[in-house]
């Protein structure tokens, strides 16, 4: 664990590296965001449609 402060201690990025990371974790959590709910509502969708299945 000290190792690796002391890795990045000596390898400091530039600061641009981290706002480019920064942006990339923003768009990330959006995507992922967006990818959970369109998945939530495919399988509430497929649900709803196989309780009518059954129904019959």
């Amino acid at each position: 664990m000290l190792d690796i402060i002391i890795f990045v201690k000596r390898y400091q990025m530039p600061q641009d590296f981290y706002l480019i990371r920064r942006k990339i974790s923003i768009t990330s959590g959006i995507y992922y965001l967006l990818m959970s709910h369109v998945i939530w509502y495919s399988f509430c969708f497929l649900f709803r449609h196989n309780n009518e299945l059954f129904r019959h």
